[in-house]
């Protein structure tokens, strides 16, 4: 197998540089980037994340490298890829270098105030694919693998010839949805991505209960199947292993918050601790509802957000605090602002009471 790394040599050099090209260009305009790179946009297509200049200009292009080579190698060390055809292994090759030279520029736009919307061009992605689908022979690292196509060659081919389609159709209304407002285009690229993955699913399903009932299909045919491949066994495991842990970082992940004889002190999970004396403290304010801004560093979930922050009114400031409670704590400390709360109303008050008797 690595026979076929060797054929595609040359092509794998030349992605490899295309892929780290952003760096080049970050280096090249270093003086005239900002501190903060935006890393996150809102539905709205303002920014909502940020992290630093460097993190920003490295980040993206050399985690496409990485994912890149692991692609190419588990893809070219399959030996049911050994018939695989070219143009699909020629569609791995360049998917990494697209996405690092899109999303890259997106940011780089974005921060020179280059009014490109460049986040639509992954529409021509979802085309060019669209065209590759059904031409993807059955295996166990390139396609769509799901149970019922992965069991039953049959179903492999029918999804993939469907799947072509819907790829190609909504990669197009990706595109035209450029010309329409901020937020209506990012609101059809969220419908069209989310279509384009659960269409094929459901068409697969559905597929499969057929071929059951006209018996072409077999309940054990995706067992026989894993049996039959190491790959699929692997392919398997690599699948749950990714759920598994994006459920992991989504759902866990907390802080606590210690009012101590002589300091405030938290315990944070995921993200870097925080501590403050009571005499460091100059203002101390409780809100009923907060305006956090966007995050420039740090952890977050659907329950929680840690780390660096700016908003209009305090610039960059520390947050601590629970999606779950309105309220927070506004706590001044110099120049410093840190905002924290407790996972209800009723708890940030009390803490809010604590601290008060503390610094007084």
């Amino acid at each position: 197998m690595i026979k076929m790394i060797k054929d595609n040599k040359i092509k794998l050099l030349i992605s490899s540089l295309v892929i780290l090209l952003p760096i080049v260009y970050g280096l090249a305009m270093w003086d005239k980037l900002p501190d903060s790179m935006p890393t996150h946009w809102n539905i709205n297509g303002k920014v909502d994340g940020f992290t630093s200049k460097q993190m920003g200009i490295f980040t993206i292009p050399i985690i496409s490298l990485i994912a890149h080579w692991f692609c190419i190698l588990i893809t070219n060390f399959d030996p049911e890829n050994r018939n695989q055809n070219p143009k699909v292994m020629n569609l791995i090759i360049c998917i990494a270098p697209a996405i690092s030279i899109v999303v890259s520029g997106i940011m780089y736009s974005s921060v020179l105030e280059m009014k490109l919307k460049l986040f639509y061009l992954f529409g021509f992605v979802f085309v060019i694919i669209g065209n590759y689908l059904p031409k993807c022979r059955q295996n166990s690292t390139i396609g769509i693998r799901l149970t019922w196509t992965l069991g039953n060659e049959e179903n492999w081919n029918a999804t993939h010839r469907l799947a072509g389609k819907v790829w190609v159709v909504f990669g197009l209304v990706v595109v035209a949805a450029m010309f329409l407002p901020e937020s209506a285009g990012m609101i059809i690229i969220i419908v069209a991505i989310s279509l384009m993955a659960v269409i094929p699913i459901v068409y697969s399903y559905l597929y499969h209960r057929k071929q059951l009932r006209n018996g072409t299909a077999s309940p054990d045919d995706f067992k026989n199947y894993v049996k039959g491949s190491k790959y699929g066994k692997v392919g398997s495991v690599i699948t749950i292993f990714v759920l598994v842990f994006v459920a992991f970082t989504l759902l866990v992940g907390k802080y606590t918050v210690e009012p101590g004889k002589d300091s405030l002190k938290i315990d944070a999970t995921f993200w870097a601790d925080y501590s403050v004396k009571y005499d460091e403290i100059t203002n101390i304010e409780y809100r009923e509802k907060g305006s956090y801004g966007s995050r420039t560093n740090g952890y977050g979930t659907p329950s929680l957000s840690m780390g660096e922050f700016k908003n209009d009114e305090f610039g960059y400031y520390t947050r601590y605090t629970y999606s779950s409670c309105d309220s927070c704590i506004v706590i001044t400390i110099g120049d410093d602002i840190l905002v924290i709360n407790e996972k209800d109303e009723t708890s940030t008050k009390e803490l809010y009471n604590k601290l008060l008797e503390k610094i007084n």
